[in-house]
């Protein structure tokens, strides 16, 4: 397979040594604890996936360990904050606003403006237009996008200098299922070159499928920090519906005769399994009973004394990334599909900045 252009600079693939290490991230908005001292590590060759509903903190998260943010704790890459980073696209690259772009440039000029601004070659600005599936439309404002073309130039902004870390904030936003799984590839791919990737998103089930660790915060906290396949496979701390009622001994029951495992969980809240949430608010609406809060999350149960606390960090093994080499034919169908798979594409090309 073709490389992103590897240098000895990079962290060898299976070393534990982290490349991004959070540490006590916290900010507050008002009263609100929109982030409440999270700590976490990414390491390379792996995808680490960062899950929780929305407003669970995850976008304020990033813009803390970005500095775009000035709330409290640190982030170090490779040991070094992203501010004391000489050029910070060569080390980071990162996706958050897809948005973010002049509304009168096109996009190939979009991304010389970024890569003269690193000192980066322009022949990169050709290989990572190719490598998105946006070499068709590159020659057109951006402001025509879709969203999931405009996913796709925020990703080749964040390839521009070779980087050593990819964080991307729900990137699959826009994308159909033919992008979604461009986009797993892709990131398989450039895990398997001893890099480390940091994605977030909402649902556990799409973020298991690229994920090999998963970090899990619920109201700015960590709920979780384990293997993908452990996460997914205990279930007990999965998405849910969570309740609040005055009503907690009366819903509980009701609930459970129609099939629902429910749970205490923290802040005096129900956790609901097996009903989805419009089910849960139709009975307790036919029985009387008041709801203040219903929504889905990730519930926080009590364990057994014998049970693991779920937020224990368990750090990732080293494992074998083979990426496979597919010939799968494509082209860009519409402004936003493009059908093959990345590992195919990476097969025909040099590394190299």
């Amino acid at each position: 397979m073709g490389n992103f252009g590897l240098t000895s600079r990079l962290t060898p693939k299976g070393d534990p040594t982290a490349m991004i290490e959070a540490r006590n991230l916290t900010q507050s908005y008002g009263s609100t604890l929109a982030v409440d001292h999270l700590s976490f590590e990414v390491h390379p060759g792996h995808v680490t996936g960062f899950l929780g509903p929305a407003g669970a903190g995850k976008s304020t998260t990033i813009r803390l360990m970005l500095g775009l943010e000035s709330g409290g704790g640190r982030t170090l890459f490779d040991g070094v904050p992203y501010r004391r980073l000489r050029y910070p696209m060569r080390e980071v690259g990162a996706v958050g606003d897809v948005r973010a772009f002049h509304p009168g440039r096109r996009a190939h000029s979009h991304l010389m403006m970024l890569a003269a601004s690193q000192g980066i070659r322009r022949a990169r600005v050709d290989e990572v237009i190719d490598w998105v599936g946006l070499g068709a439309v590159a020659r057109r404002r951006p402001r025509s996008y879709s969203q999931g073309m405009g996913q796709r130039l925020a990703l080749a902004g964040a390839l521009l200098g070779d980087p050593k870390v990819l964080i991307l904030d729900e990137p699959a936003n826009g994308l159909d299922p033919a992008g979604a799984r461009w986009l797993r590839g892709f990131l398989r791919a450039f895990a398997a070159e001893g890099r480390a990737v940091f994605v977030s998103g909402e649902r556990a089930d799409e973020l298991a499928q690229v994920a090999d660790q998963l970090i899990v915060i619920e109201r700015g906290r960590l709920v979780a920090a384990e293997p993908a396949a452990l996460y997914s496979g205990r279930g007990s701390a999965a998405e849910q519906v969570l309740v609040r009622t005055p009503h907690l001994e009366r819903l509980s029951r009701l609930l459970a005769g129609h099939g629902g495992t429910v749970s205490r969980a923290e802040d005096h809240q129900l956790a609901v399994r097996g009903l989805d949430r419009a089910t849960v608010g139709d009975l307790a609406f036919r029985d009387g009973i008041v709801l203040h809060e219903l929504r889905i999350g990730i519930a926080v149960t009590e364990p057994a004394e014998d049970d693991t606390p779920t937020a224990t960090y368990i750090p990732p093994q080293p494992q074998p990334h083979r990426a496979r080499r597919r010939h799968a034919a494509g082209e860009l169908k519409d402004d936003d599909t493009q059908a093959f798979e990345m590992e195919s594409v990476l097969a025909g090309i040099e590394g190299g900045r």
